[in-house]
């Protein structure tokens, strides 16, 4: 939780629509998204679309990724793979692709859908001397 002590009056901005409204937060790009989250333009839908993709993220690459057979990324990976998942949804970014821990992941909006996995490609193999 944040503390009281670094919060500060902001005017945040919708990211969709432009609407400005005064926020308490402890930056301009918190206070920002926070106008954008509860704002009550068409931005809505992105913000129902952003916590399905932070879920399906989460199962992915956070606490329940083992839960898939996926190691967890770490915190601050984690935390990039969220803001660039926002712009993913806000449909800012086309498609991102990661290398992280012998794993790809991916995300797209592309034709209405937005989607995220996540794989790993396994060989096994060996030389045979003669």
């Amino acid at each position: 939780m944040q503390d009281m002590e670094n919060m500060k009056n902001f005017i945040g901005r919708c990211n969709n629509c432009g609407r400005e409204q005064s926020t308490f937060a402890v930056s301009q790009k918190i206070a920002d998204r926070m106008v954008t989250e509860n704002c009550d333009c068409k931005g809505g839908d992105i913000k129902e679309k952003r916590i399905l993709m932070h879920r399906q993220l989460n199962t992915l690459c956070g606490e329940e990724a083992p839960d898939y057979g996926f190691e967890a990324v770490r915190p601050g990976t984690y935390d990039v793979i969220l803001d660039i998942a926002d712009l993913v949804v806000e449909g800012k970014i086309q498609t991102a692709t990661f290398k992280i821990d012998g794993t790809t992941i991916s995300m797209s909006n592309a034709g209405g859908k937005i989607r995220a996995k996540r794989s790993q490609k396994i060989e096994q193999g060996g030389n045979i001397e003669q």
